[in-house]
């Protein structure tokens, strides 16, 4: 049986870990490859569910990771190269629903749908009569 001096025990220590840190950064490297696979596409949005506005036209800007198509109430929305859309949409008084649908390159499909309710104050109608010129 030999034995081993200090600085070969220290040696073998720096090995084992050197190798555990490459290991744990190849898995990291991996899971962050492996993660769009498993949970599809990620949608995020300033807005929430029931929100109340007093604007007619809502600015809808976000971002859509791990997606190829990004659908808003039926109509595509451009997406830049890292994620990034922006989009007027146009509000009726009352209940408005904004459905918001994304697609990875796996088919995976992600569907979320607001409901936001424009409140627009009230005009009142006032009445002017003709102009009558009589002199």
């Amino acid at each position: 049986m030999t034995t081993q001096t200090k600085s070969e025990k220290t040696f073998v220590a720096a090995k084992k870990i050197i190798g555990g840190l490459i290991g744990l950064a190849f898995v990291v490297f991996v899971g962050t490859k492996v993660y769009p696979l498993f949970h599809g596409p990620l949608v995020n949005l300033p807005i929430s569910n029931g929100s109340t506005v007093t604007d007619s036209m809502i600015h809808l800007t976000g971002t859509a990771q791990y997606t190829k198509s990004l659908i808003v109430n039926g109509s595509p929305v451009a997406l830049s190269p890292t994620g990034y859309f922006d989009e007027h949409i146009a509000l009726s008084p009352g209940y408005n629903t904004i459905t918001v649908a994304a697609q990875d390159r796996f088919g995976k499909k992600t569907l979320k749908t607001y409901a936001i309710v424009l409140n627009q104050p009230q005009t009142t109608a006032v009445n002017i009569p003709p102009f009558n010129n009589q002199n």
